[in-house]
């Protein structure tokens, strides 16, 4: 259903969605349990949460499952009628956490005095590696692509460049001061790029009637982040490549785990979230023309879901049509 060989026009490049992802290392983290377990494809108690496989699937029918450990509960959360919820490792601002960790024991791994620890090369500076020469960061998604690591390199670089001229311009400050100093700035440089340069290409025309201009902090407003958001990636919408759902993590598809991460965690179905947004009411998969044009389309998650309201969020949400100047659906 999502995966598709299918290559969709945009003038925008794939920064675009390495930003996004940067961002979404940002905000949120999910604590996994050990999936060591979890390779029998039994639902082992609350710790595995396999995806069953058919032995007619072309690319993965030799295997039985896709082993998924569950995401780690809060303490108290999934028992006694105490509906299960999920941690955030990283804090729920935007504030550059990938960077610097999410916590004051993690910048010690990276940190040295009011810099960031540096790896050179060739007279080039890099992040600091592990023994298996991964990059140290304060996410340990970092190596996940080479976009991601570049984004990681680029603001060890910044921060080491702003930490200097903030030295040479208030000599009295303590190391502290400058690296904390260094670290704000940094995390609105990294809001500022969000909210100018990626919220505008992601929402289109859309964007001064969802977001529209800053007006200044609100302490009032919540800053957690929804759960249906923390399980869910960042990235282009509209399909997902071959790469992703077959080839990139060896043995597993990633668009399957990311469906069966939001069971895990208990997200509404797509109709669910369309009446929280208030559009209009979907009763059957006909209802669904005014966002997903495609009637083949309609009718694969027809065969599929069976009903409507079944959808996941994930599915409905990346087969809507972008809506004019946008990259998602609305």
């Amino acid at each position: 259903m999502l995966s598709s060989t299918a290559e969709i026009p945009t003038k925008w490049n794939a920064l675009l969605m390495q930003w996004g992802q940067f961002i979404a290392h940002d905000v949120s983290k999910t604590t996994m349990l050990n999936n060591q377990i979890c390779a029998s494809c039994l639902p082992e108690g609350g710790t595995c949460f396999p995806v069953m496989l058919s032995r007619l699937d072309p690319t993965f029918g030799r295997f039985l499952c896709l082993p998924v450990a569950r995401s780690s509960p809060v303490c108290g959360t999934g028992e006694d009628n105490n509906v299960r919820q999920q941690y955030n490792e990283n804090t729920a601002f935007i504030d550059g956490s990938m960077v610097y960790g999410s916590s004051h024991r993690d910048q010690f791994v990276f940190r040295q005095g009011a810099f960031m620890k540096t790896n050179v090369l060739r007279s080039r500076v890099f992040p600091p590696v592990d023994n298996n020469q991964n990059i140290i960061a304060g996410d340990d998604r970092a190596n996940i692509f080479v976009g991601l690591a570049a984004l990681h390199t680029l603001f060890v670089r910044e921060h080491n460049r702003i930490a200097l001229l903030l030295q040479k311009v208030n000599p009295h400050w303590d190391h502290d001061r400058i690296y904390l100093e260094t670290r704000r700035i940094v995390g609105a440089v990294i809001q500022k790029i969000t909210y100018e340069d990626y919220l505008p290409r992601l929402f289109g025309k859309k964007f001064d009637e969802l977001i529209g201009k800053y007006k200044g902090y609100n302490p009032k407003v919540d800053p957690s982040i929804f759960v249906g958001l923390m399980s869910l990636p960042a990235r282009l919408p509209q399909r997902l490549t071959v790469s992703v759902t077959e080839k990139i993590f060896g043995n597993s598809d990633l668009g399957s785990i990311n469906i069966q991460r939001g069971r895990d965690h208990g997200i509404p179905g797509y109709i669910a979230w369309r009446n929280l947004c208030n559009l209009p009411h979907v009763k059957d998969f006909n209802d669904l023309n005014t966002t997903i044009s495609n009637e083949i389309v309609r009718e694969n998650l027809k065969i599929l879901y069976k009903k409507v309201e079944l959808i996941d969020m994930y599915v409905g949400a990346l087969l809507e049509d972008p809506i004019e100047g946008a990259l998602i659906g609305g």
